[in-house]
């Protein structure tokens, strides 16, 4: 009624400068050891964000795989959901 609508994007691994700027250990894609397929590029995300507002989208979570990772992710209980994250996560935290 406000006139405002809302977009959730879950972009996945976007290749943006936060990686390079983040003081993950490794955050670099090209040594962190992160597919190089799951990578989108900023511009592309900006396009389909663009394209979900025009559609009036709620949700949109860019590329198959991440599509995919999000309905695994969410059918798991929490406490495995965290235990695969900290495998992911091994060797990258924060300096």
């Amino acid at each position: 009624p406000a006139g405002v609508d809302v977009l959730l994007v879950c972009p996945g691994m976007t290749e943006t400068a936060f990686f390079d700027r983040s003081s993950w250990f490794d955050a670099d894609k090209n040594k962190g050891g992160y597919p190089k397929f799951l990578w989108k590029n900023s511009e592309q995300v900006a396009k389909m964000v663009v394209n979900s507002i025009e559609k009036r989208r709620s949700v949109l979570i860019p590329g198959g795989f991440n599509k995919l990772f999000a309905v695994i992710s969410g059918s798991l209980p929490g406490s495995l959901t965290k235990k695969i994250t900290a495998v992911v996560a091994k060797g990258r935290r924060t300096r």
